[in-house]
Formats: structure tokens, sequence, C-alpha cells
């Protein structure tokens, strides 16, 4: 009768060794996870330190003017720019903004002014009604704030191009509704310097709070004006056949 194999020096041997390649793969594995995590995150502080003194150099000293920028679609800059603007799946070519600041992991820029209402009881809100505060006080503009994170920024052109003489941010379109902005937050639109000669500050409302737009609606939203813009173009082509053009 033949004895079992694993009854023997060697077979115990053999599994012995099996076992401990197998442990030390997996730990050569994690050590080398977090060693190339840890390069990543140096590599990307680094590319943040250089995006951020990149921006700061941008703004006006002395001035009560605001840089106006470009945030560029990266993807769709080589095939599709020509110094206009339109829509595809991709996003819009282009949106031209006002510089705010350079936070530690990405750039500040007013998307529009909107307007805020001051209840009597001194709460504020971008509704005019609520159930809450149903009597109205005055009504005040503040400066609605877009954030893009330097993850998205892939180049600075300081000095812009042949179109376009403002600085130019190419970016890549990933936040909500096809946009390179990923949260909204709200800033008074009286500006104020810590130095005489120094750029512009916004004192924040944090009463208004931080807004991240729901994915699903921005997208449809973002899906409507693609369309509406498609409208306007088709019937002024129409218009210019008309004419002659």
């Amino acid at each position: 009768m033949s004895s079992d194999p694993l009854s023997t020096p060697l077979a115990i041997a053999s599994l012995v060794v099996s076992l401990a390649t197998f442990v030390l793969g997996a730990l050569v594995s994690v050590v080398l996870y977090k060693l190339g995590r840890r390069v990543d995150f140096r590599s990307r502080m680094r590319r943040w330190d250089e995006l951020r003194d990149q921006t700061n150099k941008l703004h006006f000293l002395g001035s009560d003017q605001l840089r106006e920028l470009i945030l560029m679609n990266a993807r769709r800059y080589e095939d599709d720019y020509n110094g206009g603007n339109d829509a595809n799946r991709h996003g819009f070519v282009m949106g031209k903004y006002e510089l705010v600041d350079a936070r530690h992991n990405g750039i500040e820029v007013i998307t529009r002014v909107a307007e805020t209402w001051t209840s009597l009881d001194g709460t504020r809100s971008l509704r005019p009604r609520s159930r809450k505060n149903p009597e109205l006080g005055r009504s005040e503009n503040v400066f609605e704030v877009g954030f893009v994170p330097f993850d998205f920024v892939e180049h600075i052109n300081p000095s812009g191009d042949e179109y376009r003489g403002e600085p130019i941010f190419f970016v890549k379109h990933k936040g909500p509704g096809k946009s390179p902005i990923t949260t909204y937050s709200y800033a008074e639109t009286r500006g104020y310097r810590l130095r005489e000669e120094g750029r512009l500050y916004f004192h924040r409302v944090p009463q208004l709070g931080e807004v991240r737009p729901n994915r699903l609606k921005a997208l449809l939203r973002y899906q409507n004006t693609r369309w509406t813009h498609w409208r306007m173009d088709r019937a002024s082509r129409r218009h210019r056949k008309e004419l002659g053009y």
C-alpha cells in the first residue's frame, strides 16, 4: 500500500516553501503599492505647487479688476478649436471667467452674479421666498464662485494664443454637466486688500453654503443647452442662406 505523500518530509518542506513564497510575494506587493502611492502623492503635490505658483502670478496687483482667463476643453482643443465655441458630447470648447483665488488643490473663478435675499431675521437665501422665512428683506448680489481642481488642469498658457489674449487653462471637463467646475460657493461682491498694492480678496457667505451639483440634473441641463445652441445655429445658417450669404 502506498503511503500519503504529505506524510513525507519532502512533501511537507515543499508545502512550507510554497506558503512562504506566497506570503513573501504578498508582502512585496503591499510594500510596492505603498511606495507607489507615496511617490504618486509627492509628484501630485509638486504638480499642485507648480500650478498654484503659475496661477498666483496671474493676479493683477494694484487694480480693482480681476484677471480674466479662459478654461479651455483640453480634449477638444487640438481638433475642434478655431476661435469659436460650440458644444458636443465632450462639453463646450471653452468658457471665459474671472480668477478669484488659487487654493491648495485648485482654482476659484467667478461664474456669474447671483441675487440673494436677506429675510427680516437676518437669514440669507438664494430663493426669494421660503416657508421658514416668508417675509423678505433687502436684496443683495453675490458672486457665484466655481471651483476647478488642479487634477483637472493639464497645462497653463499665461500669454494666450492667436485667438485669445487671456491666460488659458487647459482643463478636463469631468465635472457635473460636462464642466470643469465641481462645486460652487458664494462671496460678497465688494473686495478688500490685505496690503495697499495687494490683490483683491472676497468675504465668503457661509449661510449660502457650498453647492455640489447633481450629476444627472447637470447633464440634463447641459444637453438642453446644447440642443438650444444647435437650433439657434441651424436657424442662423438658414437665415444666411435666405439672404444669399
